[in-house]
């Protein structure tokens, strides 16, 4: 900053905390500030007797000497030092709608690399329109974002980064309060995690209402606690084999998922994983060998299908947690085989997954040939039934 104009603080009668970082002071005018015989004016450290020599800050009767060096602000934004080469940001101005946040900053001889955004650094900042975090962000702390709104536009420049920060909590990730979400400048409606990504941190993508697609690849062991709650446009989710953990409720509140398939290789699911997911009602599991869940980790056991592996129902129905599906198809290879109605009224065609006429029957033979078709689950007129 080089200039304050008059009348800037005037009339601001309970000003009684003033710091400032400018560690040149120059002249202001008398009427900047109304507070000078109540107010403590904070400033740098060794730089006291400057202000108390210099027109309009010698006004001030209490001068405190000893600001710390560890914080400064560059063009609107201000940063902590919190090591030799690496600051956190603190605030931005409120004049900033487009906050642009750098890699690396430059202040009194040391370039610092910018590794975090602080505890409550944007709360309330629903003025905001555009957000842009640079790959050097490593953690955020608690409440950065509450009371955001939902109108930011949020630019991460790197996916395969925003998978290595590290979040205070469920309002530490700006995308809560994302209108929009891009990549590198690249606007997206959903998630594919790059290959190499081991986990998926806790509260990552926590209330990101634009994605509508997740692909977790082979790579990633863990998906974190509430990392995709309460996504409520997420309709597809491809999880790979290799997934082993699904944290607690990571897909809590998916109001948008009809259908989930959990890989063979998942050994635990922590409470609320799926719940709050009214519309989740097609669920196949490739656990062989399945163990307790929490009674809370679905909430539509009484209308969902569970799929499980062929020989296994026997364990599922015998499993805590699993077993109070009310529907649960044994031999998951049955899946995909298709009876469908005719333009006919008396006549039923049956089609396989692949599109290829299996057979057709009339109405009144429909018995004899569901007794000889597969397990598996079928569309009769428009509804699921289940041939067990």
């Amino acid at each position: 900053m080089t200039e304050i104009q008059i009348n800037a603080f005037n009339r601001c009668t309970n000003l009684n905390d003033i710091t400032s970082l400018i560690r040149t002071p120059f002249a202001i005018d008398y009427s900047a500030f109304c507070t000078y015989d109540t107010a403590t004016l904070t400033v740098p450290r060794g730089t006291k007797s400057a202000y108390q020599s210099t027109y309009g800050w010698n006004n001030f009767r209490n001068i405190t000497d000893g600001t710390s060096d560890s914080q400064f602000a560059r063009d609107g934004i201000t940063y902590t030092v919190t090591s030799p080469t690496t600051v956190a940001v603190t605030s931005a101005a409120y004049y900033l709608k487009d906050v642009f946040i750098p890699e690396h900053v430059y202040n009194e001889g040391t370039v610092y690399q910018v590794t975090a955004l602080a505890a409550h650094s944007f709360e309330g900042r629903a003025d905001i329109t555009y957000l842009s975090i640079p790959k050097t962000i490593t953690s955020i702390g608690e409440y950065a974002f509450i009371d955001c709104g939902s109108n930011i536009m949020v630019n991460i420049e790197s996916l395969e980064a925003w998978c290595n920060v590290t979040l205070g909590n469920e309002h530490s990730s700006p995308l809560s309060s994302a209108k929009a979400f891009y990549v590198n400048n690249v606007e997206m409606n959903g998630v594919r995690i790059p290959d190499g990504v081991t986990s998926i941190p806790n509260f990552s993508f926590y209330q990101c209402k634009s994605i509508l697609y997740l692909i977790v690849p082979s790579s990633v062991k863990i998906i974190g606690s509430s990392a995709f709650e309460d996504c409520t446009s997420l309709s597809s989710v491809g999880l790979a084999e290799g997934l082993e953990t699904i944290g607690g409720s990571a897909f809590e509140g998916c109001s948008g998922l009809s259908s989930i398939t959990i890989p063979s290789t998942v050994t635990t699911i922590y409470m609320n994983a799926f719940n709050r997911c009214p519309n989740l009602v097609d669920i196949t599991s490739e656990i062989q060998n399945p163990f307790a869940i929490e009674s809370n980790v679905f909430s539509t056991y009484a209308t969902a299908i569970l799929r499980v592996p062929s020989g296994t129902r026997a364990a599922y129905m015998t499993t805590a947690g699993w077993n109070r599906f009310l529907n649960i198809v044994d031999d998951a290879t049955g899946i995909g085989k298709v009876l469908m109605s005719a333009d006919g009224d008396d006549e039923i065609v049956i089609y396989g997954l692949n599109g290829q006429k299996v057979g057709s029957t009339s109405q009144r033979d429909f018995d004899q040939i569901w007794t000889n078709l597969s397990k598996g689950v079928y569309i009769v007129n428009g509804q699921k039934r289940i041939r067990q």
